[in-house]
């Protein structure tokens, strides 16, 4: 891979990681219009650790808000502290229930991932994926919804954690997924993709943590290009985020269905030269 074909791939997967659009259909369509070859699961695993990072860095507030929650409610029911703020209790409440949320993708991605990645890879899955996790976002983006993630209770966060396993079917968008979960819900719009990229953050860690040994024994990290398509998906990831959180404030996820429609007719056109 050269050092142009990195930095596409990089970028590529940056943005439609966190865009609802599929960063598989996108992978899938740079190796067949440039000739790019198709990243491993390890090594796209490794980028989307770069996206991870990119998560982490712009919703560091609310992170370090969770993190601090967590540890005065855990030294509190240790007893080493007699007290705790309300605010601490509602900051653990939240890091429960993204540990909630993820516990369908962790389940789903364990017993099934073999079986999805050699047999639904194909560009007629994917593109049926794109069109109807559109589909779905479209409908549950229909009718205005205000609800934020301090309404969000267990039971809701594991179902819109049952719409982000979805994702491990090529073509439906983790980000794309889980939003459309959080909008069936109700959720505000900014609301829903604020969820959906917090609770992407421990299935990209538990992703790498997983692939991890694959890529030491592979030498894979010994690769230069690979690192900067992760420097490069951490760059675009941030800001793919900014864009997004600013883009739904005032406009619908409509578009973004559009897009995938476009796309999935493309991906059909591209493959099977229709």
């Amino acid at each position: 891979m050269e050092a142009w074909e990195a930095s596409i791939l990089g970028l590529v997967q940056g943005i439609t990681e966190i865009l609802p659009i599929s960063s598989t259909a996108h992978i899938l369509l740079l190796a067949d219009l440039f000739q790019i070859p198709e990243p491993s699961v390890a090594a796209t695993v490794f980028l989307n650790f770069g996206s991870f990072l990119a998560i982490i860095a712009f919703f560091r507030g609310r992170w370090g808000k969770m993190l601090l929650g967590l540890s005065r409610m855990t030294t509190y029911y240790m007893g080493k502290t007699g007290w705790y703020a309300e605010e601490d209790f509602r900051q653990a409440q939240y890091v429960m229930i993204l540990i909630i949320a993820t516990i369908p993708a962790l389940i789903a991605g364990f017993f099934f991932e073999d079986i999805i990645a050699e047999t639904l890879r194909s560009p007629l899955v994917i593109a049926m994926a794109l069109l109807g996790g559109g589909a779905l976002l479209m409908v549950a983006d229909f009718f205005t919804r205000n609800r934020t993630l301090n309404q969000i209770d267990g039971k809701q966060a594991f179902f819109i954690g049952c719409f982000q396993a979805l994702a491990l079917i090529p073509g439906f968008s983790r980000s794309g997924s889980a939003i459309t979960g959080g909008r069936f819900l109700r959720m505000d719009r900014s609301e829903a993709a604020t969820f959906a990229f917090l609770m992407g953050a421990p299935v990209l860690i538990a992703a790498m943590v997983y692939k991890l040994p694959e890529l030491v024994t592979s030498g894979a990290l010994m690769n230069g290009n690979l690192w900067l398509a992760f420097l490069v998906s951490m760059l675009s990831t941030y800001a793919a985020i900014r864009f997004i959180m600013d883009f739904v404030r005032q406009r619908s996820y409509a578009w973004f269905v559009l897009y995938r429609t476009v796309l999935a007719i493309v991906v059909l056109i591209s493959v099977f030269h229709i």
